[in-house]
This record gives C-alpha cells, sequence and structure tokens, in this order.
C-alpha cells in the first residue's frame, strides 16, 4: 500500500533527523512493530501495560466446576478459568498458543483457524502469526523451527492449542 510505505518513510526520516517521540495510532500490529521502539495497548479507553495482544472480553458461561466459555462468531468455544466476573477481559499472551498438527492433551483447547499474517516481531525478537477465528485475531508467538512447515502463509488453516488455566484477567 503506498500510502503506508510513505508514512512508514515521514516517520523514520523524523526519528533520524530530529530525534523526535511520535505517537502513532493503529490496529495494524505488524506495521506498528516495524517502525516503533515500543507499544502500548488501550482497551476501553484504558492503558494497559506494555505487551498485552490477544484480548477476550466476555461474557463467560459456566460450563462445569473449572471451566467457562464464550462463543466467537464462529460458533467455535473459547475455553477459561473461573474469570473474577461473568462480564471479565480474558488476556492470553501470544506465548501461550501452541501451532499444532497433532490432537492436543487432556488439559489443551483447541482453536481451528487461518493464518491471516506472519511477521518478526522486533520488540519481541521472534517470529509471530495471527490467526482468525471467527471475528476474533490471535497473535500467537512460534518458534523459528515453524517456517519450516511446508505451506505455512496467510490463507493455510491451522490449529492452535492453549490451556484454560494458563490464561489471566484484566483488572477491572
Amino acid at each position: 500500500m503506498e500510502s503506508a510505505r510513505k508514512i512508514r518513510q515521514a516517520i523514520l526520516a523524523a526519528r533520524k533527523n530530529w530525534g523526535t517521540t511520535l505517537i502513532i495510532a493503529s490496529h495494524n500490529k505488524s506495521w506498528l512493530t516495524d517502525i516503533c521502539d515500543k507499544i502500548l495497548y488501550l482497551y476501553n479507553g484504558r492503558l494497559l501495560d506494555y505487551g498485552y495482544e490477544n484480548i477476550l472480553p466476555g461474557p463467560w458461561q459456566q460450563v462445569d466446576s473449572r471451566l467457562y466459555c464464550t462463543y466467537l462468531a464462529d460458533q467455535q468455544l473459547f475455553y477459561v478459568s473461573q474469570p473474577p466476573t461473568p462480564e471479565s477481559s480474558a488476556i492470553i499472551d501470544p506465548g501461550l498458543f501452541e501451532l499444532s498438527e497433532c490432537e492436543p492433551s487432556d488439559a489443551e483447547k483447541v482453536l481451528h483457524g487461518t493464518v491471516s499474517g506472519i511477521f518478526f516481531d522486533k520488540l519481541q525478537a521472534g517470529p509471530r502469526i495471527n490467526v482468525v477465528c471467527g471475528d476474533h485475531r490471535f497473535t500467537a508467538t512460534v518458534e523459528d523451527s515453524v517456517f519450516s512447515v511446508p505451506g505455512l502463509r496467510p490463507g493455510r488453516k491451522v490449529t492452535l492449542l492453549y490451556r484454560p488455566e494458563q490464561i489471566t484477567w484484566l483488572a477491572e
């Protein structure tokens, strides 16, 4: 996209020539990681700490004595341990997801989605993938070796594994 390229050039020139700090608002995280030294995340008008990339709001419904869930737009269930309130927002660290072609263990839950992007996160010094599940985009940290998987590219169907008990909650 020509406009994004021109904006990127102007930002990098301003930083180099004037040593200035810039504040940029964007939903394009891969573009931001390419030009920024630090990224802060806003959620519902609140500033979050650096590094939270996957936020999933409630409502959460109780499934059994230890699990709760919410529906994604494609009717997949996303499972968590007990939330502080049914309306709480879950924070899913990108490192909690495992890209897998194997069957999950009893403790793991599954999300099926489509790769929408692959990028190198210079802030975290590692590769990431974006996976769309329903109308939600999840970012997952992946090992360098994942790039040897034949056909891993945007548009490919993938499976993400995660453990509900590892998910944390946004303080209300």
